[in-house]
């Protein structure tokens, strides 16, 4: 059931109805209060959603190897510590030029069988349009919630300078329901965004207005996204 202020008659009144139920003039009442947070998340919580952003943003799982690359070395050592913290393991970290001339970061993971013992099993073998929020999270602390966020802008998220002294904050995935289950999250720390389908083939969620970007940084913030 959802709280909906509907027109009864003339008169607004609010009234709960099943999805089903919901008409078009419909307004469904949301909370956008920020969420409350009664002490500290677990620490091994935080560091998974924080794998799980950065996996799902610049890395990958097969079936059989897993991989995450990465520009910002100060990003790329803090995924590397939460990974030997959380998952342990053998795993390889190298570093090579591009044809930019930038130096890439690597962590390449050949046995997944330290990985498939946590969460993060629930990315093997997903392709990249079929990538979601699991449902674990959904149900998580706010503090578990907001480490997975910024990985996942750190990651794959960018911030620009706009003409009139606007802020663009934005994502971008192959995954529409990604994009759906991001602008969702984002709403639950009162985040107000804009999804859009892109001229080529990637799902936006974009934060246009300045106060929500001030927002964003309040309640997520993200530190070395790219410009």
């Amino acid at each position: 059931p959802l709280l909906c202020l509907v027109d009864l008659g003339g008169v607004p009144t609010l009234l709960w109805k099943l999805i089903e139920e919901v008409r078009p003039d419909d307004y469904v009442v949301l909370q956008r209060t920020p969420p409350v947070e009664f002490g500290p998340a677990d620490w091994h919580d935080a560091m998974e959603a924080l794998l799980l952003g950065a996996f799902i943003s610049e890395g990958f799982v097969s079936e059989f190897r897993a991989g995450f690359n990465n520009l910002d070395r100060d990003y790329f050592n803090t995924v590397v510590s939460a990974y030997d913290a959380v998952v342990g393991g053998r795993r390889y970290v190298s570093q090579r030029t591009i044809a930019s001339g930038s130096l890439l970061n690597e962590l390449d993971i050949h046995n997944l069988s330290a990985l498939k013992n946590t969460r993060l099993r629930e990315l093997c073998g997903q392709r990249s349009a079929d990538k979601s929020v699991p449902h674990w999270l959904w149900h998580s602390h706010a503090a578990v919630k907001r480490a997975f966020l910024q990985a996942l802008f750190e990651g794959d998220g960018s911030c620009s300078a706009l003409p009139r002294n606007t802020i663009q904050i934005s994502y971008s995935t192959l995954s529409k329901q990604l994009a759906i289950d991001v602008q969702q999250m984002l709403l639950e720390f009162g985040v107000v965004s804009k999804r859009y389908r892109h001229t080529v083939g990637e799902y936006k969620v974009v934060i246009t207005n300045r106060a929500e970007a001030e927002n964003f940084a309040g309640q997520i913030g993200f530190g070395g996204a790219k410009q």
